[in-house]
């Protein structure tokens, strides 16, 4: 019995240090990928293909009577095959945020996508409309009245 006991901590603490193996590895490597994407091109301009990548551009409004509080927008662009899936978050200091994801397809570093987002607890759709560059990502929404047209500036992803 306690034979059995022993072999069964060994084998959970060699799939412990493998998982943990694992985890520092693939964290690792993703820091390599997040630190060659920011200075090359989404787009491949001949082909017209998003080659594989993740992109971030975040906007910090500070308010004017509180210069430590501020209101962010933020926009993760994840690209695999030219399938498009992201985050586009609206964090407001005093109101209630609006958090979502969207999803769709690229074409000369232009996105077409559904956006699911919640706000005031409430969940929501709209089509938005994502043209972005080395420098900055334009987000249109089809409907004016969501406010969820934002020009917002590239930043280093913290993935």
């Amino acid at each position: 019995m306690e034979f059995k006991s022993i072999n069964l901590k060994n084998s959970f603490l060699c799939v412990l240090l493998g998982v943990s193996f694992c985890v520092v590895s693939c964290t690792e490597s993703n820091t390599e990928q997040v630190a060659t994407t920011l200075p090359e091109a989404p787009v491949d301009s001949l082909n017209q293909k998003a080659t594989d990548s993740m992109l971030c551009y975040r906007n910090e409004s500070f308010l004017p009577n509180k210069p430590t509080d501020k209101d962010i927008d933020e926009l993760e662009i994840n690209i695999q095959s030219g399938v498009v899936k992201g985050v586009y978050n609206w964090i407001p200091k005093f109101k209630d945020r609006r958090i979502g994801k969207f999803e769709g397809v690229i074409k000369d570093s232009v996105i077409h996508a559904s956006y699911i987002f919640l706000q005031e607890g409430i969940s929501d759709t709209s089509d938005i409309r994502i043209t972005f560059n080395v420098n900055q990502a334009v987000i249109e929404g089809d409907r004016q009245e969501l406010g969820l047209s934002k020009t917002l500036k590239r930043v280093q992803c913290e993935k």
